[in-house]
């Protein structure tokens, strides 16, 4: 079966318990565990993550989601290569015309690289790129996106009220 790109956007919603993402993200996580999808990350994508949580208040929940992610044998985090960094900021200067990010960018080399067609996100340039989103059949996400909210770091930061693993997130 074909890995699942998993964004920042898509951590970060299952990491705030307050975000507006938090429960659509959560029934999405459920149904791609349940279903058995493998999932891919990158360790950028987890910077991206640990930067949007940064937050003193945040920090003691944020160190162990990110290693609870590690943990998990549904996911694979794709280690810092020399190769998805140049072929990153390649595209980063081809695409001139494009507001994505450098992390967006390698994510999209990691992905050909993979062959991976879709990715959880609502982060609209995935589909600029040309990828799937399967976030995008949540009617809430598509009202959302409508409205402007596609990328995590407009929208508010919330700590959540008690501490996650990533096992209480796909159980709940």
């Amino acid at each position: 079966m074909t890995p699942v790109f998993v964004d920042s956007v898509a951590w970060i919603a299952l990491f705030n318990a307050r975000d507006d993402l938090h429960a659509p993200a959560l029934a999405k996580r459920k149904e791609l565990y349940l279903s058995k999808t493998p999932l891919l990350a990158t360790e950028f994508v987890l910077l991206e993550v640990s930067y949007a949580q940064s937050a003193p208040r945040c920090r003691t929940k944020t160190v162990p989601f990110l290693l609870g992610l590690q943990k998990q044998s549904t996911l694979t985090i794709m280690p810092v290569s020399s190769r998805s960094v140049v072929g990153g900021i390649a595209l980063f200067e081809d695409r001139p015309d494009k507001e994505w990010s450098l992390t967006d960018c390698i994510s999209f080399v990691v992905m050909k690289e993979h062959r991976i067609t879709d990715a959880f996100t609502l982060d609209h340039h995935f589909v600029q790129a040309g990828y799937g989103d399967v976030w995008h059949s949540i009617q809430t996400d598509r009202a959302l996106w409508r409205a402007g909210v596609t990328h995590p770091f407009p929208l508010p930061i919330h700590t959540p009220t008690h501490p996650y693993t990533f096992n209480t997130l796909v159980s709940a």
